[in-house]
């Protein structure tokens, strides 16, 4: 069996630092409350390792890079209902 997918960076939510998203080498992106210990969000959309994140401080949207350089905005509506 394969090892689970290892973190490669996160990000605390800077309006609730028990929020944090976290990036997977397997391209995936969680969004894990630390309060509650558990995944309250899975988001995907890249093809390689995430590379960085970011939360906006005024949008309610999470940045990410993966490892060739190409960057998402991922809006988070549903982001409301586990702050």
């Amino acid at each position: 069996m394969p090892p689970p997918p290892a973190a490669t960076c996160l990000a605390f939510h800077p309006r609730d630092d028990s929020i944090v998203a976290i990036g997977m080498d397997n391209s995936a992106i969680v969004i894990y409350n630390l309060h509650s210990e558990e995944v309250t969000m899975k988001l995907e959309g890249h093809t390689k390792r995430v590379t960085s994140l970011a939360f906006s401080n005024t949008l309610n949207v999470l940045v990410s890079s993966r490892a060739d350089a190409y960057w998402k905005l991922q809006l988070l509506s549903d982001m409301a209902s586990i702050l």
